[in-house]
This record gives C-alpha cells, sequence and structure tokens, in this order.
C-alpha cells in the first residue's frame, strides 16, 4: 500500500500587494489528510485539437435496455446476500448462457481420483460448451431450493469446466473439492446450466442509480453471477422489489475503479467522468498553454470508473496531467 498525503492552504485577500501577512483577509483554510490507497499512477497526455481521448475504462457491457425488468430479494440460504434477477424483457447477459436444453434427461455424475468430476448426459448435447465456461448446478446451498434439483447438493454450486464433448463435460471446483457420484434425472432446463467465464466478474462494482428504491441506489461488490442474476452482500435491510425497470445506465458494472483523480491542463477542456457525454464539466487554464504554473484542474475524490477528456482547443494540442489512486 502507499500513502496519499493531501496539503491544501485557501488564503484569500484584499491586500493590495502579494503578501505572507495579509491584514485584509477573507479566509485562512487549511487540512492535511494522510489515506492509505493502492495503485497510485501518474501520466501525461498529447491530446491533439477538437479531440477527445480516453484515459481509462473499466465499464462492462451489458445487454440491460429499457424492456429489462428486475426483482431483487434476499438469497434463501443467505440472509445478508441479495440477489437482482431478471424477469422480463431483454436479456441483461451478464454472462453468456450456453442454453442446455436437458429436460428429461438422466445425468450421471462419476468423480475422478484427480479432485475432477465428469457429467455425462443420456441425450441432449453439451456440443455449445467450451473449455473454460462455468457449469452451474442451482442447489438449496446456493439459494435456488425452489428449483427442486434431483442432483445432489454435494455437487450443487459452480465448476469450470476443463474439457468437453458432446455428451460429457469434465470439471473442477476453484475451491476445495466436493462431489459425489449418482445418476439423476432433470426435470427443468434451469437445473443445470453452463455460461461463459467471461462477462461481469466477482469482485466488480454494481451501483445502482435508477429504478430501484432510492434505499438501494448505491455501490455493492458483486458476489455471485449467472447470465440472468447477480448477487451482493449487504449489511444494511433493502427493499425487496418487483418490476424494476432501472435502463442501461441505472445498473452499471464496473472494475478498476479510481477512488481519486486530478487532472491538470493547459488549454480549455472537459472532464467526462463515468460515461457522461456532456460538455459541462468544463476546465480552465490560468494561462493557456502553461502548463507549469498556469494549468487549470480538476480534483475528484469519489468512484470514478471512467474518465474522457476532451480539448476544446481548435487550433492548439493539450498537455494533460492526470494523478489517480484506487
Amino acid at each position: 500500500m502507499s500513502i496519499l498525503n493531501q496539503a491544501l492552504s485557501i488564503v484569500i485577500y484584499d491586500d493590495a500587494d502579494s503578501t505572507n501577512n495579509p491584514l485584509q483577509q477573507y479566509s485562512d483554510w487549511r487540512r492535511s489528510v494522510l489515506s492509505t490507497v493502492s495503485n497510485p499512477q501518474i501520466k501525461k497526455y498529447k491530446i491533439q485539437p477538437n479531440s477527445s481521448s480516453t484515459i481509462f475504462s473499466g465499464a462492462r457491457t451489458t445487454l440491460i435496455d429499457g424492456t429489462t425488468a428486475f426483482s431483487i430479494a434476499l438469497n434463501t440460504y443467505n440472509s445478508s446476500a441479495y440477489r437482482i434477477t431478471r424477469t422480463g424483457g431483454t436479456s441483461p447477459a451478464f454472462r453468456t448462457d450456453r442454453g442446455l436444453t436437458l429436460t428429461g434427461m438422466t445425468i450421471t455424475v462419476a468423480i475422478n481420483n484427480n479432485s475432477t468430476a465428469t457429467f455425462t448426459t443420456s441425450g441432449g448435447s453439451f456440443a455449445a460448451v467450451q473449455v473454460g465456461d462455468i457449469l452451474f448446478v442451482p442447489s438449496a446451498l446456493t439459494g435456488d431450493a425452489a428449483l427442486a434439483n434431483p442432483i445432489s447438493v454435494v455437487n450443487g454450486g459452480f465448476w469450470t469446466i476443463l474439457a468437453s464433448s458432446v455428451s460429457a463435460i469434465t470439471v473442477m471446483r476453484d475451491g476445495d473439492f466436493s462431489g459425489v457420484a449418482e445418476a439423476a434425472v432433470l426435470t427443468d432446463n434451469a437445473q443445470l446450466q453452463a455460461f461463459t467465464s467471461t462477462g461481469i466478474q466477482i469482485n466488480d462494482t454494481l451501483e445502482i442509480s435508477n429504478g430501484f428504491s432510492v434505499i438501494t441506489q448505491k455501490t455493492f461488490k458483486v458476489s455471485t453471477i449467472t447470465p440472468s442474476w447477480v448477487e451482493f452482500i449487504s449489511t444494511t435491510p433493502l427493499p425487496l422489489e418487483t418490476g424494476i425497470l432501472p435502463t442501461n445506465s441505472g445498473m452499471t458494472f464496473y472494475t478498476d475503479a479510481k477512488r481519486w483523480v486530478r487532472i491538470e491542463v493547459d488549454q480549455e477542456a472537459v472532464g467526462r467522468f463515468n460515461g457522461d457525454t456532456t460538455n459541462t464539466n468544463r476546465i480552465s487554464p490560468r494561462t493557456a498553454g502553461d502548463i507549469a504554473s498556469g494549468f487549470g484542474h480538476n480534483d475528484k475524490w469519489g468512484t470514478a470508473w471512467s474518465l474522457d477528456i476532451v480539448n476544446r482547443s481548435r487550433t492548439n494540442s493539450m498537455t494533460a496531467i492526470i494523478f489517480t489512486i484506487e
């Protein structure tokens, strides 16, 4: 970890000459704050006239739109975990679903001697599954008791796929191994799911800013994810709701968020944070072209998952110096 030492002194006075002992003083405000931070960076950029540059972006892509409806409920097994589930409209595609359709098939689980397991189906197909995908077996222990999965809870949870064929897949646990040999007949396609490992990730940040109750409109760390639902832990109670339409901008997922960003520029500029596309956050230099002492600046202490800088000068390239910490 690193230490950020921020020292601020604001002295405003009306004396005719510059002085260290003003007589007509409006304010003398001083602060000094030490913060433990990670991944401190400082970079200098050259941005061409009338153009913009993406400084960083940790935003994840989903397919949430104005029709995507969600509910929020407690996980039935873990009362500290809240689950936001798509209930209608366009799929959010938190992950890409491989679309297994194995209802009525017998799934045979064999336990291998190297802490892996092999799932074999009597019909249907694993052809869409790829190595590196995630196999999910819902169970009472994952908060999915309502699915009444005939597969044992010992085989429940998440697996990583190591090998696949049309009729069988070999899988491993990411943590401690658990598994039991069995054969079970599926009664619902949702009882055995496969989806990509890419997309929204565990420990990504979810920012809720629209649709849900204002009590829920804050940021959370993702703890569990599937193509249709996302879970997070909340130590404070949240209201349980259904039929929520947050739109794409109301549920934002991101990684590599910055806690503090400082922008210094030597031309008229705009700083666009967190997907903003407007020109409202303008930054003006004291003296254009003087990055040493005439720079304009913008400090932000708060979550920033993306930043674009716009050079508003039509004739001069701009020097921008960006400080960030996480």
